[in-house]
């Protein structure tokens, strides 16, 4: 007979439920008894006996689990009952009020993940016992969905939803309790709702760079046929939103949050799009400078901006329209106190570094998009696919996704890109490209290296550099015609990142992760956008996560641990929200301020402060390369022979970096994990 979905949902929930309220103690939650029923077996004299009424005590009926398991476990003893009401037990009842909070709330979280019918087939199942009475009937009870949602129509026929700055802000510092300042990043950008419709969705998302461990939140969501074709019914809203806070600040508990705009993170439509600019393949369409492209016929129809050195675009030049061929419209954008060309970079590691110069790269090599003599042969990519398949065998946890093969180089994602560049591409391409090809190849390598992290901000001109002669050498490599958008943009990434920081902090990787989980809300066809501005309002009302406490060790392997004066033996060692260290081959490489690679053997604690058990490696370090500077400036190092010393106790204040270990025929090569550099 085939099981029921309702009892193999419900079956998996009372595994969950077991974890997240059973009680350390093992005592139940809540226990109620009114009247005293004797056992069978008992006499028939304690079998008249009632409780008196100074007795009766509200306590508190069995957790659910506990039910299922054993239903005599609520009947109690007589003598249990004898002792009057304590204050052990008055605080017993509020830890009770607490905890069906924490459980209501750990639901609401859980009914996220299923779909509305299944949960109130759930919620249902749970009331039957007395226990969870309290819960609601109805999911959209539990889950504070609002009955309507305020969706204006505009002229198009698109929809808009707008949810006001404010709240989400008083939302995420309810517990502030001093006056703070606060950076806003904005991006803007489009996503199909599915492949068997033109509908599509435009949401307004922000992240508040002093609390990366907040989500990107919603601020508007546009849904029509097409993108808005009216800037200011798409961006009004936000942009009134937006001056009425940065005038005001916002007053939470009496202090004051204040606000300021750091950045709009877009690609490059996106970007031309709402600042009402021509696009980037226009002839007038890079947004930093007021270069002239080159339009070619012959080779495949497109634009190239071979001129780097052209004027730069200000503030006022933007306002003031001087360029007129560069502008289409005029931006709402412009109400608000912000730079109009410096804070819209264009340095978006995402859409300019791993999706467009490195894949660029890789097509050219693999597809013969430069030239024949550049192409892989078929031998070639598979050799080079293998080695990409062996180099994930010390990929460490921090890079998400491990790099496939050439044969499916058409469906990589940023991340892969992304890996590629910075910790695989200068050991795998240094045999399979001619020299200039790899020197040129190390220009980029370097130059990203060093914009992507504030540790080698020393180097910051020496990869301004970089970037231009990459570019000036990409026009005699691959021709004049070969200088698209995003080739010209490399020349500008410099003053990006003087101006707002490294790399990370304006890349839209956090967002283009959100974009997906906004689109996942929708359900069913009918009414998309309502759906949308449902799910974020009733997510809206979930307290955010705590932060994870670091330092920690986990994985124990022993109480005790081979150097005396430690408290026990461990396997893993977290050290922030994006950095672990543990005894596994991929993950026990790290750089000691003393330019020393240590192997990690295990973790342990000695009064009171975090140690790493483990080895050096001794031998000579070399570098990798010598040029455009050696690989030892950026901590990049080769080893012939691998060889340990004895093991010692490293303090983690020691640890400078995080390394990716390559193989390069019989050598090891070191690679440091930029966003560990301290």
């Amino acid at each position: 007979m085939k099981r029921s979905r309702k009892f193999k949902h419900s079956s998996t929930f009372y595994r969950y439920l077991k974890q997240s309220n059973t009680r350390k103690d093992d005592k139940p939650l809540m226990l109620q008894l009114q009247r005293y029923e004797p056992q069978r077996g008992e006499s028939s004299s304690s079998q008249n006996r009632l409780l008196p009424d100074d007795h009766l005590v509200e306590n508190h009926t069995p957790t659910m689990y506990e039910f299922i398991q054993d239903p005599h476990d609520s009947i109690i003893d007589l003598d249990d009952l004898g002792a009057p009401l304590t204050s052990d037990e008055s605080e017993h009842d509020e830890d009770e009020i607490t905890t069906k909070a924490q459980f209501k709330d750990d639901l609401r979280k859980f009914g996220y993940s299923i779909n509305q019918n299944r949960l109130k087939e759930l919620l249902q199942l749970l009331r039957s016992q007395k226990e969870f009475a309290y819960l609601p009937k109805d999911p959209r009870t539990l889950l504070h969905t609002p009955a309507t949602v305020n969706i204006s129509k505009l002229r198009n026929g698109g929809e808009l939803w707008h949810k006001p700055l404010r709240e989400t802000l008083m939302t995420c510092f309810s517990n502030i309790t001093q006056d703070e300042e606060i950076n806003l990043q904005f991006h803007v950008d489009g996503l199909p709702i599915s492949k068997s419709s033109t509908s599509q969705l435009w949401p307004i998302l922000f992240r508040i760079i002093e609390a990366p461990e907040i989500p990107p939140q919603v601020i508007s969501v546009y849904c029509g046929n097409a993108k808005p074709e009216d800037l200011n019914e798409f961006l009004l809203p936000f942009v009134n939103d937006l001056n009425e806070i940065l005038t005001n600040g916002i007053t939470i508990n009496s202090n004051i949050l204040q606000i300021h705009i750091h950045s709009f993170i877009c690609d490059s439509p996106a970007r031309s799009f709402i600042k009402g600019c021509v696009y980037f393949n226009h002839h007038k369409g890079c947004t930093k400078c007021t270069t002239d492209g080159i339009f070619f016929y012959s080779s495949g129809k497109h634009m190239s901006f071979p001129d780097i050195n052209a004027q730069l675009r200000t503030d006022l030049t933007f306002r003031n329209r001087i360029d007129e061929e560069h502008h289409k419209k005029r931006s709402p954008l412009e109400n608000l106190p912000i730079n109009m060309v410096t804070q819209f970079p264009v340095a978006d590691t995402l859409h300019l570094i791993d999706l467009g110069i490195c894949r660029k790269l890789l097509y050219g090599y693999s597809f013969g998009g430069f030239n024949f003599r550049m192409k892989w042969s078929a031998t070639e990519i598979n050799m080079i696919s293998g080695l990409l398949s062996a180099a994930n065998e010390y990929m460490p946890k921090e890079i998400q996704r491990q790099v496939r093969g050439l044969s499916v180089l058409r469906y990589w994602k940023g991340t892969e890109y992304r890996a590629f560049l910075l910790y695989v591409g200068i050991v795998i391409l240094k045999n399979h490209v001619a020299e200039h090809i790899y020197q040129h190849f190390l220009l980029l390598f370097c130059a990203i290296t060093i914009f992507s992290t504030n540790f080698y901000e020393k180097y910051y001109a020496i990869a301004d550099k970089m970037l231009v002669d990459f570019v000036e050498k990409f026009k005699i490599i691959y021709g004049i015609d070969s200088i698209s958008s995003n080739v010209h943009n490399l020349t500008h990434v410099a003053d990006d990142v003087r101006q707002l920081g490294a790399l990370p902090s304006i890349s839209s990787y956090p967002f283009e992760n959100h974009l997906q989980d906004v689109k996942r809300l929708i359900r069913m066809g009918r009414s998309p956008l309502a759906q949308v501005a449902k799910r974020l309002c009733e997510r809206s009302c979930i307290s955010l996560k705590d932060k994870i406490k670091v330092p920690q060790l986990k994985n124990k392997t022993s109480d005790i641990h081979e150097i005396g004066d430690c408290h026990g033996t461990f396997s893993t060692l977290i050290l922030r929200t994006d950095l672990m260290l543990n005894s596994g081959r991929k993950n026990k490489y790290f750089l000691n301020f003393d330019n020393e690679i240590i192997a990690a053997v295990n973790f342990t604690k000695m009064n009171g402060e975090f140690y790493v058990y483990g080895k050096k490696i001794g031998g000579a370090y070399q570098d990798f390369f010598q040029i455009p500077i050696r690989s030892s400036l950026l901590n990049i190092y080769k080893i012939d022979s691998i060889e340990y010393e004895d093991k010692k106790l490293y303090s983690i204040r020691e640890i400078k970096c995080k390394f990716s270990r390559q193989k390069y025929l019989n050598t090891s090569v070191f690679i440091p994990l930029i966003h560990t550099l301290k």
